[in-house]
């Protein structure tokens, strides 16, 4: 009986190997492991390859501006000067479609503290009819010392003194260019050394003091020394106009702002039909060193101040420290839609290919890339089934065949247990 007992038994185990046997490989890796579910959904959190972050953002100088980006925008500078007048001109260098922008700061004539902006799109190199897309002015016109009796910042308020910008005149330009780095600082700088403008022109993104230079626009510094209050507790403002034909509006961001490479500035965006340029500023300013708001005003009507179309703001240094310096930086500039053009992908080729093959339909194979299994065409009566001379691996959801070994030992097992207990 236990001869019996034992022979039944080993048929049972071989039939239970045979039908493991039978169960696709992938599942018999998977029912190894306790957490496994058919249902379960991979959510691996797969690991980033530094290496690869590095060549998405590969920043050979570590300003903070990936390679990419600074090829896209980077430009070519042209300058000429006199000692009262500066003139400059700024060329996309990549790309298919080129720009450019030129700036004047030129005093011959009435002194004023006046920047001319003037944009080209798309301008053919060797033509001289090339027409102007966008221009406007920006005019430093006064210092107002004034008691803020009201709301913070400069609005009609009273007036203690004006300091009329350039009317005592101005010491020669100071230029400085480094054709190597393509970088351009030009110093004016009243007579009487109260009010400078220093302006930056750079043909690649530069970074200087915390703050990065763009290369599609003007980077001023509006600097205030030593300026002899009049009263207690006052404040500073200047007054400073818009000239242009294009409309304007203020926004709550810059351009630079939007595009990652500044932070608090406000500006005037200023759009024409076919370009958009900005006056912008920062929102904060050094008052011997120390950080202050600086408050902007509403954009009002001036036309009949300046005989032509503008617009004038007032810009107050929320402080009654009679400050010995102050420093505060605007911005002119251009939307260059070519430079961010330079960074969208080429549009893949969607012409159709042709696919006709010349080899004969009868005797041509295809190569399954998955298996990598060869068939040929052939006739249908020799076609794959599951008989046992050629079985198939079950599909998912299938029944697994059972031997017969192993349905045996289940039922004759229990009759000869129940015999032998009777």
């Amino acid at each position: 009986m236990k001869l019996k007992f034992a022979f039944l038994f080993i048929l049972m185990v071989f039939g239970l190997l045979a039908v493991t046997s039978q169960v696709p490989a992938q599942y018999q890796q998977d029912i190894t492991n306790p957490g496994f579910s058919l249902d379960q959904e991979d959510n691996s959190t797969e690991t980033p390859d530094d290496d690869d972050e590095e060549d998405d953002e590969e920043d050979s100088d570590d300003d903070g501006v990936p390679d990419e980006v600074e090829s896209a925008y980077e430009r070519d500078i042209e300058i000429e000067y006199e000692d009262d007048r500066f003139r400059s001109k700024s060329v996309l260098k990549n790309g298919s479609v080129k720009d450019k922008f030129e700036v004047e700061f030129d005093v011959q004539s009435d002194n004023a503290a006046e920047l001319e902006f003037e944009y080209t799109k798309a301008f053919e190199t060797n033509s001289t009819s090339n027409e102007t897309e966008l221009g406007y002015e920006v005019k430093f016109d006064e210092i107002i010392e004034f008691v803020d009796t009201g709301v913070p910042g400069y609005e009609n308020e009273t007036e203690v003194q004006v300091y009329e910008i350039g009317n005592v005149g101005w010491l020669p330009l100071e230029v400085h260019y480094n054709e190597t780095l393509g970088f351009v600082m030009v110093n004016a700088t009243s007579a009487d050394g109260v009010f400078s403008l220093i302006m930056r022109l750079s043909s690649s993104f530069l970074t200087e003091n915390n703050v990065t230079i763009v290369p599609n626009s003007l980077k001023i510094d509006v600097i205030i020394n030593n300026f002899d209050y009049q009263g207690n507790d006052t404040k500073l403002a200047v007054k400073s106009h818009i000239k242009t034909e294009s409309e304007l509006s203020i926004e709550n961001e810059s351009e630079d702002e939007v595009e990652g490479f500044a932070n608090n500035e406000t500006q005037v965006g200023i759009s024409a039909a076919n370009a958009t340029g900005f006056f912008s500023w920062s929102e904060i300013a050094m008052m011997d060193g120390v950080i202050v708001d600086v408050l902007s005003s509403t954009i009002t009507d001036s036309s009949d101040e300046e005989g032509e179309t503008s617009s004038k703001m007032y810009f107050t240094f929320n402080s009654t420290v009679a400050a010995e310096s102050i420093v505060w930086d605007p911005k002119m500039g251009v939307v260059s839609e070519a430079a961010k053009a330079n960074l969208v992908p080429p549009t893949p080729d969607t012409t159709p290919t042709d696919t006709t093959s010349t080899t004969d339909p009868v005797t041509s194979t295809t190569t399954d890339p998955v298996s990598t299994q060869t068939s040929e065409t052939s006739d249908p009566s020799e076609t794959t089934d599951s008989s046992p001379e050629n079985p198939s691996t079950p599909a998912d959801g299938d029944s697994l065949p059972i031997p017969f070994w192993t349905l045996l030992g289940l039922f004759v097992l229990p009759s000869l247990y129940r015999s032998r207990r009777s």
